[in-house]
């Protein structure tokens, strides 16, 4: 008699229906589910109406319109800017020169969530088996911030995407092909121009490729970076000739950087700090010149109280696993919303925490361990700044991919997760194939 990789024994696995299901329908499943996110989400984007709720919408907004109508990468239709990653208004600016406005801009993004869906299961399929990814899916659709965050004009839902088609094109590269590592590198390349600080994800994936223990992982390694340079190094050309100075991807980072770390910043206060002062004395200063006021000032603050900063930095790590923060739209906070992300988040976490508990036992596959090192790297850094959830989104979906892999080998998944000899590589089992 088998025995389940948790001590369970056949007896208490998953009824055979249901893990047939999860074979045979499992993409199926993901399909409809991300085709029933996508009507909802339609019809729920003309409910929102043509106004944005949030201050950072607009500048989306403006930026998409003016993209179109200008050709000019800028916020208010005469300067350029670097304020913003460019790749998230670029594409909406495709829909603005269409004719397009707000609510065809959340469309686009329940199309991306439900991409995300599929691409989603795809990955639990790959690391962990169908059953796995069938519960993927259904906890990816039972958080209700994924659906929220896609309702706004934020690029946390595209940036997403990119990161599971990232980590799905690397999980699928069973060969030792340099050409689907430089290609991995390029969508992950394009997930930093969406998302800065999703820089962290393509670190990590870095290290993975050269942590493997097959041939070539350096000249695999070597592709991957460079296919990440060769997409960048357009956008930091371009930012180079307009303002004459080195901007990797935005200038946003200092001040950033003085909102997380300043006498009027709280743990969970986020964007809604006051640093007025600083704002009145940069309020004449060209871009880059704020950027790097911001900069300093924040810096400055950090070397002058490191106790308080070592503290703040503290409590900004914990406040990433929060299940509520402080906006400043006050009209978009409410006790029942915080209820339900509390009721929703909080069982993704617990999961997580009782795998790692679980791992004396039974070892971390090295997805999970990459899995845990991504989430909690993004966490580190996110801390420097400040931390929102939905700045956490991205990392949600990897979080999902922990727990669901943690019940499906709890209920039996018919891939038994990765076998022994896949713990000592870092990809899946063949066992576990799309």
């Amino acid at each position: 008699m088998r025995v389940h990789m948790l001590g369970i024994k056949n007896e208490l696995r998953t009824p055979v229906l249901f893990t047939e299901f999860c074979t045979r329908n499992g993409l199926t499943f993901a399909l409809l589910a991300a085709i029933a996110i996508f009507a909802v989400g339609a019809v729920y984007s003309q409910h929102l109406g043509d106004q944005p709720r949030y201050a950072d919408e607009q500048t989306y907004v403006a930026m998409a319109n003016n993209i179109a109508g200008t050709g000019v990468f800028s916020i208010n239709g005469k300067s350029p800017t670097a304020f913003r990653a460019p790749v998230y208004p670029a594409t909406l600016s495709v829909l603005a020169y269409c004719g397009a406005g707000i609510r065809t801009f959340r469309v686009l993004n329940y199309l991306a969530l439900s991409a995300c869906l599929i691409l989603l299961h795809l990955v639990a399929r790959r690391i962990a088996g169908p059953v796995a990814a069938c519960f993927a899916v259904a906890l990816a659709c039972a958080y209700p911030v994924f659906f929220y965050a896609a309702g706004t004009v934020f690029p946390q839902t595209v940036g997403s995407l990119l990161l599971l088609l990232g980590l799905w094109l690397h999980l699928r590269n069973s060969s030792e092909s340099i050409v689907s590592a430089f290609a991995t590198g390029l969508v992950f390349a394009l997930m930093i121009l969406t998302i800065p600080p999703l820089a962290v994800a393509a670190v990590v994936v870095f290290g993975w490729i050269l942590l493997d223990r097959r041939r070539k992982r350096l000249v695999r390694a070597i592709s991957f970076a460079a296919a990440v340079l060769f997409v960048l190094g357009p956008w930091c050309v371009r930012n180079y000739r307009v303002f004459d100075a080195l901007i990797p991807v935005s200038t946003n980072g200092g001040l950033n950087l003085l909102l997380g770390n300043s006498a009027g910043t709280t743990p969970n206060v986020g964007s809604g700090a006051n640093i007025n002062d600083d704002r009145r004395a940069a309020s004449g200063m060209d871009e880059i010149g704020r950027d790097r006021y911001y900069a300093g000032r924040a810096l400055r603050y950090m070397r002058d109280n490191p106790g308080r900063t070592a503290k703040l930095y503290a409590m900004k790590f914990v406040n990433y696993f929060n299940y509520k923060n402080t906006l400043v739209t006050k009209r978009e906070t409410s006790l029942l919303r915080n209820i339900v992300v509390l009721l929703t988040y909080g069982p993704l976490l617990a999961l997580a925490v009782v795998r790692l508990f679980l791992s004396r036992r039974v070892p971390l596959t090295q997805y999970e361990r990459f899995a845990y090192i991504l989430y909690l790297a993004s966490c580190a850094v996110s801390a420097v700044f400040f931390t929102r959830i939905r700045f956490r989104i991205p990392m949600d979906f990897v979080l999902i991919t922990i727990s669901a892999t943690l019940l499906g080998r709890l209920l039996g998944d018919t891939a038994d997760g990765p076998s022994d000899a896949d713990r000592t590589t870092l990809h899946p089992s063949p066992c576990a194939t799309d």
